[in-house]
């Protein structure tokens, strides 16, 4: 069997794509993505169309377990100033979009927001639980007192450094994150 150079390049090409999508799993929008941006990277995901068909039903009484409300989470760059809590000028910049975002339509199924704190490898883990959990926390309150978002329901949480985002990097930048998990009204 005979291939193209063009076929084999796009083969090869796909195989890369996928490999780096399935490696990377939460999404990450460097740099200040727009409220559209990060509405649209939360934004549930429809559902493939189902095929019905007629089968045997083996225990009638059997209800169907309530699912759970799907979570959908990003990663965004909320900066702070070094060895702080405390918000750049940046960082208030994505947090500001991301409580438009909230606010949009495309985000009315949310009830529940999350924040993770991140950090880098460097410095004690001690240390980096609770620069991670201040961030979180500063995040949060800005969130509160900026964009009136309801107290009970946006949560903080410190990671530290136990999730890397770049496991070959453990002292990158891309570790030092803020993570955004939302899930849909139970």
């Amino acid at each position: 069997m005979k291939f193209s150079p063009v076929l084999l390049v796009l083969l090869c090409f796909a195989g890369h794509a996928i490999h780096t999508s399935a490696q990377e799993g939460v999404p990450a929008l460097r740099g200040k993505p727009t409220k559209e941006e990060i509405a649209r990277a939360l934004a549930p995901q429809e559902a493939p169309p189902v095929m019905l068909q007629r089968g045997i039903v083996l225990n009638p009484g059997a209800a169907a377990a309530p699912q759970a409300p799907a979570k959908r989470a990003i990663d965004l760059e909320v900066l702070f100033e070094f060895d702080s809590a405390r918000l750049t000028a940046d960082g208030r910049d994505v947090l500001d979009s991301l409580g438009g975002a909230l606010a949009s339509s495309e985000l009315a199924d949310v009830g529940r927001v999350t924040l993770e704190g991140h950090t880098d490898a460097k410095g004690s883990d001690a240390y980096n639980d609770s620069l991670s959990l201040l961030r979180a926390q500063s995040a949060r309150q800005y969130l509160i007192q900026k964009h009136r978002i309801v107290p009970g329901k946006v949560h903080a949480i410190g990671k530290g450094k136990t999730e890397p985002a770049d496991a070959r990097d453990p002292y990158g930048a891309a570790n030092r994150r803020v993570r955004v998990v939302v899930e849909g009204k139970s």
